[in-house]
């Protein structure tokens, strides 16, 4: 008798696990040239992306509201076409290393007053060695 309220009460928990709903799992990156976001960025405008190019220009600063540290870089494809790509916090990215990113492509994105056009939210930088 002793075991079947700590038993029920484990198969009530279950059942009440069960009955949540998973987690949604991210999106995952639609893999997509520079040039092809840069002519069309409505239609990519918060959409999960992966793009592939090398690290040009890396700038690092502290927004002007609430002094959190971004990360701005410059990802050059292979045809030479640049698009940038921000991250909160510090980045440690070398110029001309070749790599892979993911993130969310925003048609137009806003840095304290400063307004950017086509530019991506990184999610996970890899270089590729």
């Amino acid at each position: 008798m002793r075991l079947i309220r700590p038993i029920l009460s484990v198969l009530f928990l279950i059942g009440c696990a069960s009955a949540i709903p998973a987690p949604e799992r991210p999106t995952a990156p639609s893999p997509v040239s520079i040039p092809t976001l840069l002519a069309a960025p409505a239609t990519y405008d918060g959409q999960h992306v992966l793009v592939h190019g090398q690290v040009g220009q890396v700038l690092r600063g502290r927004t002007l509201e609430g002094g959190r540290t971004v990360t701005i870089i410059t990802l050059v494809g292979p045809d030479g076409q640049r698009i940038r790509a921000v991250t909160w916090g510090s980045r440690f990215l070398f110029e001309g290393t070749p790599v892979e990113l993911h993130g969310i492509f925003r048609a137009e994105f806003r840095i304290d007053e400063r307004e950017q056009q086509g530019i991506i939210e990184i999610r996970e930088i890899r270089p590729l060695l």
